[in-house]
């Protein structure tokens, strides 16, 4: 599915077809995990969202839930996953009801899918404006915009312009390895 998305989103040329190349990118942000749960290695600890530091995952008590909470009284981490991510969220951590599991798994998705739709139409859109359909730049662009709605859904100033510089400069080299012919995974040469 994933493969044919990409296929889909590549057989569009840039700039043209917003709307086509807008619900591919929602569609495969909806699909795939934009990042799986927090997984922290014993004695490590970091910031995560609100910029709060949570401490070592395997340090923290069980909350009421089943999550862990790194540092007691604070809130256990959390990311947004696609689809895949959703389905193993309400698996690994069961609801207490349907409701709820409905409730976490469209949250998720639904965050993943706008973040996939915001890259989409800023790329197009920039593509479009500028007159460079092929431009590194609009990558950049579509990625920074994906970056800020992350950052819009968290309600977090530091993870918007963290997503936007990293999810934008991810993007544009994606771009510019594309157009370089780059490999993502060398062929194994016997």
């Amino acid at each position: 599915m994933a493969q044919r998305l990409l296929r889909a989103y590549d057989e569009i040329p840039d700039g043209t077809q917003c709307h086509r190349k807008t619900y591919i990118t929602t569609a495969f942000g909806g699909l795939i995990d934009l990042g799986s749960r927090l997984s922290i290695h014993p004695g490590l600890s970091c910031y995560i969202s609100h910029g709060v530091k949570y401490g070592a995952m395997g340090s923290g008590k069980a909350d009421q839930r089943g999550g862990r909470v790194g540092v007691e009284g604070t809130e256990p981490a959390q990311s947004q996953p696609g689809a895949i991510g959703s389905a193993y969220s309400v698996v690994l951590n069961p609801a207490d009801t349907h409701l709820e599991a409905v409730a976490r798994a469209g949250r998720y998705t639904f965050t993943a899918a706008a973040v996939g739709a915001m890259f989409g139409l800023a790329t197009c859109v920039s593509a479009q404006v500028r007159e460079k359909p092929d431009d590194p730049l609009n990558y950049f662009i579509g990625g920074c915009a994906a970056g800020l709605t992350l950052g819009a859904r968290t309600h977090n100033y530091g993870t918007a312009a963290v997503g936007c510089v990293y999810m934008g400069t991810a993007a544009a080299l994606f771009k510019m390895g594309k157009l370089e012919g780059w490999e993502l995974f060398a062929t194994p040469k016997v």
